[in-house]
Protein backbone atom coordinates (compact mmCIF):
# COMPACT_ATOMS: atom_id res chain seq x y z
CA UNK A 1 0.00 0.00 0.00
CA UNK A 2 3.22 2.33 0.56
CA UNK A 3 3.69 1.87 -2.96
CA UNK A 4 0.48 2.70 -4.04
CA UNK A 5 0.42 6.20 -2.16
CA UNK A 6 3.98 6.84 -2.80
CA UNK A 7 3.18 6.18 -6.86
CA UNK A 8 -0.16 8.58 -6.31
CA UNK A 9 2.15 11.23 -5.12
CA UNK A 10 4.37 10.57 -8.19
CA UNK A 11 2.00 10.61 -10.48
CA UNK A 12 0.81 13.95 -8.67
CA UNK A 13 4.02 15.61 -9.23
CA UNK A 14 4.36 14.77 -12.54
CA UNK A 15 0.98 16.51 -13.64
CA UNK A 16 1.50 19.41 -11.22
CA UNK A 17 4.71 19.93 -13.46
CA UNK A 18 3.48 19.09 -17.00
CA UNK A 19 0.36 21.71 -16.03
CA UNK A 20 2.92 23.70 -15.03
CA UNK A 21 4.76 23.85 -17.89
CA UNK A 22 1.96 24.31 -20.25
CA UNK A 23 0.49 27.16 -17.81
CA UNK A 24 4.02 29.17 -18.14
CA UNK A 25 4.35 28.37 -21.87
CA UNK A 26 1.02 29.73 -22.63
CA UNK A 27 1.06 33.13 -20.41
CA UNK A 28 4.92 33.56 -20.00
CA UNK A 29 4.43 37.26 -21.53
CA UNK A 30 1.92 38.04 -19.50
CA UNK A 31 3.40 37.00 -16.36
CA UNK A 32 7.18 38.39 -16.94
CA UNK A 33 5.86 41.52 -18.53
CA UNK A 34 2.15 42.65 -17.39
CA UNK A 35 0.48 45.23 -19.74
CA UNK A 36 -2.89 46.73 -19.57
CA UNK A 37 -3.70 44.45 -22.64
CA UNK A 38 -2.27 41.32 -21.17
CA UNK A 39 -3.21 41.12 -17.35
CA UNK A 40 -5.62 39.17 -17.67
CA UNK A 41 -4.50 36.34 -19.95
CA UNK A 42 -3.30 34.20 -17.04
CA UNK A 43 -6.66 33.88 -15.66
CA UNK A 44 -8.38 33.51 -19.13
CA UNK A 45 -6.07 30.35 -19.63
CA UNK A 46 -6.54 28.44 -16.35
CA UNK A 47 -9.54 26.57 -17.33
CA UNK A 48 -8.16 24.98 -20.76
CA UNK A 49 -5.10 24.17 -18.79
CA UNK A 50 -6.59 22.86 -15.87
CA UNK A 51 -9.06 20.53 -18.42
CA UNK A 52 -5.40 19.18 -19.86
CA UNK A 53 -4.13 18.24 -16.44
CA UNK A 54 -7.91 16.11 -16.22
CA UNK A 55 -6.92 14.62 -19.34
CA UNK A 56 -3.53 13.68 -18.07
CA UNK A 57 -5.52 12.19 -14.82
CA UNK A 58 -8.16 10.29 -16.81
CA UNK A 59 -5.38 8.75 -18.89
CA UNK A 60 -2.12 8.20 -17.16
CA UNK A 61 -2.82 4.59 -16.47
CA UNK A 62 -3.88 3.61 -20.09
CA UNK A 63 -0.64 2.27 -22.08
CA UNK A 64 0.28 -0.70 -20.25
CA UNK A 65 -1.72 0.08 -16.69
CA UNK A 66 1.19 1.81 -15.93
CA UNK A 67 1.68 5.33 -14.85
CA UNK A 68 4.94 7.03 -14.23
CA UNK A 69 4.89 6.42 -10.60
CA UNK A 70 3.42 2.90 -11.49
CA UNK A 71 6.40 2.24 -13.23
CA UNK A 72 8.80 3.58 -11.11
CA UNK A 73 7.51 1.35 -8.35
CA UNK A 74 7.59 -1.00 -10.55
CA UNK A 75 3.41 -2.11 -9.99
CA UNK A 76 0.77 -2.06 -12.48
CA UNK A 77 -3.34 -1.64 -12.25
CA UNK A 78 -4.88 -5.46 -13.63
CA UNK A 79 -8.12 -7.01 -14.20
CA UNK A 80 -9.12 -8.81 -10.73
CA UNK A 81 -10.34 -12.27 -12.48
CA UNK A 82 -7.22 -12.25 -14.55
CA UNK A 83 -3.99 -10.24 -12.89
CA UNK A 84 -2.01 -11.03 -16.14
CA UNK A 85 -4.71 -9.02 -18.34
CA UNK A 86 -4.44 -5.22 -18.45
CA UNK A 87 -7.74 -3.88 -17.73
CA UNK A 88 -9.10 -2.30 -21.50
CA UNK A 89 -8.96 1.78 -21.77
CA UNK A 90 -12.28 2.35 -21.20
CA UNK A 91 -11.91 0.65 -17.72
CA UNK A 92 -8.85 2.58 -16.86
CA UNK A 93 -10.37 5.68 -17.58
CA UNK A 94 -13.22 5.14 -15.90
CA UNK A 95 -11.39 3.90 -12.52
CA UNK A 96 -9.04 7.27 -13.25
CA UNK A 97 -12.63 9.61 -12.90
CA UNK A 98 -12.98 8.75 -9.23
CA UNK A 99 -9.20 10.47 -8.56
CA UNK A 100 -11.69 14.20 -7.85
CA UNK A 101 -13.01 12.30 -4.68
CA UNK A 102 -9.38 11.63 -3.45
CA UNK A 103 -9.99 11.88 0.51
CA UNK A 104 -12.40 8.78 0.20
CA UNK A 105 -10.49 7.71 -2.46
CA UNK A 106 -7.13 7.69 0.39
CA UNK A 107 -9.09 6.44 3.17
CA UNK A 108 -10.58 3.15 1.46
CA UNK A 109 -7.20 2.69 -0.07
CA UNK A 110 -5.69 2.37 3.66
CA UNK A 111 -9.16 0.45 4.93
CA UNK A 112 -9.35 -1.67 1.98
CA UNK A 113 -6.31 -2.11 -0.21
CA UNK A 114 -8.59 -0.98 -3.39
CA UNK A 115 -9.80 2.76 -4.17
CA UNK A 116 -13.50 3.36 -5.53
CA UNK A 117 -12.12 3.36 -9.24
CA UNK A 118 -10.46 -0.28 -8.75
CA UNK A 119 -14.04 -1.65 -7.37
CA UNK A 120 -16.39 -0.07 -10.25
CA UNK A 121 -13.69 -0.98 -12.74
CA UNK A 122 -12.63 -4.74 -11.05
CA UNK A 123 -9.06 -4.02 -11.13
CA UNK A 124 -6.58 -4.05 -8.73
CA UNK A 125 -2.61 -2.94 -8.26
CA UNK A 126 -0.29 -5.99 -8.46
CA UNK A 127 3.90 -5.89 -8.42
CA UNK A 128 5.26 -6.47 -11.67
Amino acid sequence: MKQRILAILIDHLVGTIIVLFIFMAFNWESIMYPTDSNFMRPFETFNTILLLGMIYYFLKDVYQGRSVGKRVLRIAVRDIEDTSKKPGSIRLIIRNVTVFLWPVELLLLILMGRRIGDIIAKTQVTHM
